[in-house]
This record gives C-alpha cells, structure tokens and sequence, in this order.
C-alpha cells in the first residue's frame, strides 16, 4: 500500500505539532508495510500511489492541488483535519490594534491577511496561496471538504465542531477518530533521575500558545519556570514581550532537541500549556506521559483526552491560570493520566486505527 502524506509547505522549516504527528505516522506505518511518502515542499506527485491522506485544514493552499490531482485520478483522500478555531484568540487574545482589525475584518480578512503576511514575509508563495487571496479559506476549505472520502479527526469533539463549522452532516459522513499519541519508548521514566521541581512550558512560542499571560501569572509564585521552544515565524515582538515580563524565576531555553525533552519533563512537577486553542496539545500529552501534572486551558478539544485528570485555567484570566499552577504544584503526582495516555494514545495505536482506515476506503473503492 502507497500513501502519500501532505501537509503545509512550512512544516520542515517551521516545526509543529502537526509535524511531529506527521512525522511519527509516517515511521509507525512503515512498521506496519506501508510505504508512506511525506510532502510538505509541494513537489511530490500523487502518481503511482493508492491513497492520499492530507492534514491542517487550516492551509487549504497548501494542499488543494494535490487533491485536484488525487482526483483526476480517481485516487481517495483521507484528511486528518488538525482543525483549530482561531477567532476567540484573533478577536480577544492579540492586542490593539490587531484585535480590533480581526473584530472588523472577521475571520475571512484575518485569513487573507496572514497568507498575505506569509507570503510577503516568509516567501511562501505559490500558485494555491492566488487561490486563497481570491476566493478565501472557508470556500477553499469547503471545497475540501467536499473531495474526503474519510476524515480521521484526533476526536469527536473535533469531528463534532468541523461539522457545524462547515455545515456538515456527522452520520452521514466516513470519519474514524485517530488520537494523537506519544511515543512510549521515547518518553519512558529513567530510573536515574529522582526528585521533581519547577513549572514547564514546551510550546513553539507565539500568541496562541499564551506564554506571556503564563509568565505574568508566575510571578509571585515560588517556582520556577522553564520555557521551552523555538519563536513562531513573525512572532519575534511576542518572544521580546514574554521576555520583558519575565521575572527571575522565569528561563527560556529555546528550541532543544526533542530527543532530550524527556529529561526536562521527568524533571519538572508541572506542565502549562495555556493555549487559546488546542485540538490536543502534544507537548500536554508529552508531559503527561512522563508523570507530569499538568495544566491547560480550557479550550478546544484538551477535555476530551484529560477529563479530571488535568487543571483548567483560562486563557485570559492571570489569576486563573495562577491559582491552577498552585494547585497542580501542591496536588501530588497522579499515576492515572501516565496510564491514560500509555493505553490509549501512542503512535503505534493511531498508526494502526490509520491503516485500518486506509484498508476500509481502498476496500470499499474495489
């Protein structure tokens, strides 16, 4: 079986979250007999493969042509759709004039303008982002839509709000949940490192993911906290800001290695991800796996992996995400979530409920 992954063209240079999932689905499917091929430059041909799973709605330039082709050729198309419902952070989370802009423009302009703003600043430019300008996100992502033969969503939640979004019909349409997962042979407790302290945050660092609100709400606080994770393209000013604020107890480190991440997650006795947005949130399930409590917000899809065994905070409110941090601090460390996320969410586990879904669309199509 030949699959032919792709994603947005920015996910080599810019990593994400969407990248490691990628990355680890592609490396579990080979395990499993797949020859799955990885595109994310634009430049791969759908020639001479059985599937096309495509991932990160949220691009639909990126990835639109390699659908057109997939269908000129009667080849079926999965969509992992990483679907995140930026307009609560684009109208209450930037900062003035940017939210006042995004409250104006609503969220078709604010679409525009940042593949305008990609395309000017990064050089990411190519034929589908015309596409966009013109006939923007939603008509693009719809158009989409309309080619899936199935959707593998990291959750019902988020099958559930990409049908109302786009107005599509739940029992009607082939989807099979695919948890995001954790690599267990990777993030494993090492028997040499004793003790826990400190507040951890991995997250590439950018206005979604909230860590100027965490540093603010760490103040005060008799921890310390550890940032970790690369600027997101075009935030610099946001990494400047964070920085100003921080206070003594506060260290960022960058980007590390994500084969050294586990050392600083068995570590820490907390981890925060803030975010106005998360259809998981990996680096929570990352830090969950390695015994971690962890704090998120209250936002997205997070509920539906972490149920009572996380700390809710919002993202707006200093004082909240304060007071869940002292609470996670001071709770002792709960077995239950580590067990959780062994059980269900590892990428052995979604590379197979991937193939399983591979092998019912090829099924169906002979």
């Amino acid at each position: 079986m030949k699959v032919l992954m792709v994603t947005r063209r920015s996910a080599a240079a810019a990593l994400g979250g969407d990248t490691i999932q990628i990355w680890s689905l592609a490396r579990e499917l080979e395990n499993l007999g797949c020859d799955a091929r990885i595109d994310c430059g634009g430049k791969v041909s759908v020639a001479d493969v059985d599937l096309l799973h495509i991932f990160n709605i949220d691009r639909p330039h990126d990835i639109f042509q390699a659908v057109a082709e997939a269908k000129k050729s009667s080849i079926p198309v999965l969509m992992t759709p990483i679907f995140v419902d930026y307009r609560e952070f684009d109208t209450r989370g930037r900062r003035f004039p940017a939210k006042a802009i995004a409250r104006c423009m609503g969220s078709a302009g604010v679409s525009r303008a940042k593949v305008l703003g990609r395309a000017v600043k990064n050089g990411e430019f190519h034929s589908g982002t015309w596409r966009q300008l013109v006939f923007g996100s939603f008509h693009l992502q719809k158009l989409l839509l309309d080619q899936v033969d199935m959707f593998l969503p990291n959750s019902v939640s988020e099958m559930r709000r990409l049908c109302r979004y786009f107005g599509l019909d739940m029992e009607e349409e082939k989807w099979s949940v695919v948890e995001n997962g954790v690599d267990p042979k990777l993030f494993r407790l090492d028997d040499s490192i004793s003790g826990r302290e400190g507040v951890l945050c991995v997250a590439r660092v950018e206005g979604l993911k909230n860590q100027l609100n965490l540093v603010l709400a760490m103040k005060g606080l008799p921890w310390t906290l550890t940032l970790i994770g690369a600027v997101a393209p075009n935030h610099s000013s946001y990494l400047s800001r964070v920085l100003k604020e921080s206070g003594e107890n506060v260290r960022y480190l960058g980007q590390i290695p994500q084969s050294e991440l586990p050392g600083f997650y068995q570590r820490a006795k907390v981890h925060v991800l803030p975010s106005w947005f998360e259809t998981t949130g990996l680096s929570s399930l990352e830090a969950g796996a390695m015994g971690c409590n962890i704090v998120v917000a209250k936002r997205g899809d997070v509920t539906e992996y972490f149920q009572d065994r996380a700390f809710y905070c919002e993202p707006d409110d200093i004082s909240s995400i304060r007071e869940a941090v002292r609470r996670a601090y001071e709770e002792p460390l709960n077995s239950a979530l580590r067990e959780r996320i062994l059980n269900n969410c590892t990428w052995e586990k979604a590379a197979l409920k991937t193939f399983r879904a591979y092998e019912k669309v090829l099924d169906e199509k002979s």
